[in-house]
């Protein structure tokens, strides 16, 4: 199923019958149609004493019709402009072309506080806001910051990603199965318009329920089915905003919408992030090693050097129930809680107990 083909991860898509930028009919061409109607001409005859006369009178001609541009593809076809769309918005391919991505998320309904609503990219940078934090990340490190809002001062804490070339949130699955799947989503259908592709599909209940575990974990999923609306540029097939809609009980409910932007300058936050964690609160630096599988064709080692009095977290989504060693051999159990101001060496393996 989808990763985010968010809210694929949406601004103010509100209407239900057609995107606003993909309606049903365009404005009026500049140039004359293609077919105009012929002007009607009647005749009328008037009787005098005279004799009698016959005008010619023009009758009220008819408007000309208006063409609209919107040309529906094939459904033979769908499938093939589905796997266009999913190469174009993988990540390389979108840093061939752009230095940055911003992807904002309006909301329709109470996500919780921690679903991102600001999300920003460069080829190898991930930086994401939510009510209740914001996340910076790069190759191999992440960056958090908890508490913003609060009334107590962020908390910081420092991630490794215990797999090769560490986590970066997405919002394309990096698998065409993961982004379109006929068994839980159909097609209704697909058009170009106004220099546009639009793209209309509907989700089983069964879809819809795995979509509100992936994108919407905090909001209980009581069921109906999911309408999706996607707009993309029709030429080179990036995402410029998708919606994501409820229907039950007769009633469609707006869940929230995705917009994409490109290229547009770099925002004072991720300055402002970077910025604290350079600083952070700094007695003296500490480096954090860990190792995950030693002893294995799985282990892998990776070390970050932070501020002191800072967290520090370990990413092991290979690891299902993780016991922490202080050696290799892993016969001693970390039992006392690190004092956050020296270095610290971790052995991480599946919890045999």
């Amino acid at each position: 199923m989808k990763n985010k083909k968010t809210a694929l991860m949406i601004a103010g898509i509100m209407s239900l019958t057609a995107l606003s930028s993909c309606g049903t009919s365009a404005p009026a061409p500049a140039s004359a149609p293609e077919t105009t109607a012929a002007a009607q001409t009647t005749e009328q005859t008037t009787t005098t004493t005279a004799g009698t006369t016959t005008t010619t009178t023009a009758a009220e001609t008819e408007a000309p019709a208006v063409k609209s541009d919107r040309v529906d593809i094939p459904e033979s076809e769908w499938n093939e402009y589905q796997e266009k769309i999913f190469a174009a918005n993988q990540r390389p391919a979108v840093f061939k072309n752009h230095q940055f991505m911003i992807m904002e998320v309006d909301f329709g309904i109470d996500p919780g506080e921690y679903k991102a609503y600001y999300n920003w990219f460069t080829e190898n940078v991930t930086y994401y806001r939510a009510p209740a934090y914001e996340e910076f990340s790069c190759p191999d490190v992440r960056y958090e910051l908890v508490g913003i809002g609060s009334d107590w001062n962020p908390v910081a804490t420092y991630y490794l990603d215990m797999i090769e070339g560490g986590y970066q949130f997405w919002p394309i699955p990096a698998d065409m199965g993961d982004w379109y799947n006929p068994e839980y989503e159909t097609i209704t259908e697909m058009y170009i318009q106004d220099g546009k592709l639009c793209m209309t599909s509907v989700y089983t209940e069964a879809g819809t329920e795995n979509y509100y575990s992936i994108l919407l974990p905090q909001v209980e999923y009581t069921g109906g089915t999911l309408k999706y609306t996607a707009v993309f540029d029709a030429e080179s097939f990036e995402f410029s905003e998708s919606s994501s809609y409820i229907e039950k009980d007769g009633k469609t409910e707006w869940l929230f919408t995705d917009t994409y932007k490109y290229d547009e300058p770099v925002p004072s936050c991720i300055n402002a992030i970077e910025g604290f964690f350079e600083r952070g609160n700094v007695i003296a630096s500490v480096t954090v090693t860990a190792t995950v599988n030693p002893g294995t064709e799985k282990e892998l080692t990776k070390s970050v050097t932070i501020p002191a009095n800072s967290a520090v977290d370990f990413y092991t989504p290979d690891i299902a129930n993780p016991a922490y060693y202080s050696d290799y051999e892993c016969t001693q159990p970390i039992t006392e809680q690190w004092d956050m101001m020296s270095d610290l060496t971790v052995y991480i393996k599946e919890n045999e107990g």
